[in-house]
């Protein structure tokens, strides 16, 4: 029995979008957390006294932009992981990384990079045709 065919460019391409906007994401979120830190001194003042001001806004903003950008890298290594699992549904995955690789450019998309081999990757996913079926169809 031989090995089922997999998107393998489909998959390399999301894989390493996925990793690209995992690492950016993370990279705001410690930026946002240690500006908000660096900001009040090291001192939280607790639940209630929060942080206040224009700057407080500013590190909290970046903060959970970065949580954004490390879900959608988590969502589209999790596609990328069921391309190489689950070809037969390559269509699907391909297109939700294609629109997560599209979200995630409200992040920055992993240095923009990221979302461009996201995309790349979505596309080669859905048009992707196992081997075997075109051999198939030519007898």
């Amino acid at each position: 029995m031989t090995e089922p065919e997999t998107p393998t460019a489909a998959f390399i391409l999301s894989l390493i979008a996925g990793i690209i906007i995992l690492l950016s994401g993370i990279m705001l979120l410690v930026m946002g957390t240690a500006f908000m830190s660096e900001m009040m001194g090291g001192y939280y003042l607790g639940m209630m006294g929060g942080y206040t001001g224009i700057t407080g806004f500013i590190s909290s903003m970046i903060a959970w932009i970065g949580v954004w950008g490390i879900i959608c890298g988590g969502i589209i290594l999790y596609g990328a992981y069921m391309l190489s699992s689950d070809p037969a549904s390559h269509g699907m995955w391909g297109f939700i990384i294609i629109i997560i690789s599209l979200a995630s450019l409200f992040e920055g998309g992993g240095f923009l990079i990221g979302a461009i081999l996201g995309i790349l990757g979505g596309i080669f996913a859905t048009i992707w045709e196992p081997v075997h079926n075109m051999t198939e169809a030519k007898k």
